[in-house]
Formats: structure tokens, sequence, C-alpha cells
């Protein structure tokens, strides 16, 4: 969508990435690993609006209906995975004891998480679904 103008987009992610970090460092004393979730959150929706709202011009009905479906999907998937991050911390990590309880934590609260974001590609038909069901597929074959 950008139209030959790489530099536009470029310049608003880096604007989305401080606004991640910003809030990542606010939200992680008091929200912990919430607050970073939610702070990945927030930026992600910022970023796509704001490329929503700047990049557009020139875009044909069509490419505009694409740029909205995929936009939507981003938005969805941001929020269902800040809920599913919610209710996994809540009731399913276990509180392990140790140097290593982070690390364990975060590698099977990341596998749920990339497996749920992979089945919302999918289900919002973003473009990288179909990526990603290549993907399972040669997995599954070479198994």
């Amino acid at each position: 969508y950008a139209k030959q103008n790489t530099w536009t987009p470029f310049f608003i992610s880096v604007f989305a990435e401080l606004l991640n970090l910003g809030l990542c460092l606010v939200l992680r004393d008091k929200y912990g690993l919430q607050g970073l979730a939610t702070a990945f959150t927030i930026s992600t929706i910022v970023h796509v609006k704001v490329l929503w709202m700047v990049l557009p011009q020139g875009l044909s009905r069509e490419e505009r209906r694409v740029f909205l479906k995929t936009f939507g999907g981003v938005v969805g998937a941001a929020l269902m995975m800040l809920l599913a991050y919610d209710i996994f911390s809540r009731f399913f990590l276990i509180k392990l004891i140790g140097p290593w309880s982070v690390l364990w934590q975060s590698l099977f609260l990341g596998a749920v998480l990339t497996t749920l974001y992979a089945g919302l590609t999918i289900l919002f038909r973003l473009p990288e679904s179909g990526l990603i069901r290549d993907m399972i597929r040669s997995l599954l074959k070479r198994s």
C-alpha cells in the first residue's frame, strides 16, 4: 500500500515502535507482563490507524476494501491476543520458583499465543494466513 512511497510507512513504523517502547517502560513496573501485552496492543492499534489515515490517498475502491479488511483483522487479532494473555496469566500459568521460571512461562505463553495468532490469521483471512497454512502443511508432510 505504500504506492512507491516507502519512507512514509517506515517513519510511521518507527513512531509506533517508539510508542511501544515508551508504553512498555511506563506500564511494565505497574502491571508486569500484562502491561507489556497492553503496550503492544495499544501501539499496534495506533500504528495501523495512522497507516489507515495516511496511506489510503490514491487507493482504488478495491484496495481500500482490502486494506480495511486487513486493518479489522489486525485490530481484532491484537485484542484477542491481549484477552488470551490475560486468561492464561490468571488461570493457567503455574507460578514456578527459581531463576528459570520467567523463561519457562514465557516460552509456554509464546507457544500458546503463536498458535492462537496463526489460528486468528486464518479465521480473519489475513494475507499471511496462506503462508501459515503452507508452513503447517509442509511440516505435516515431513512427519
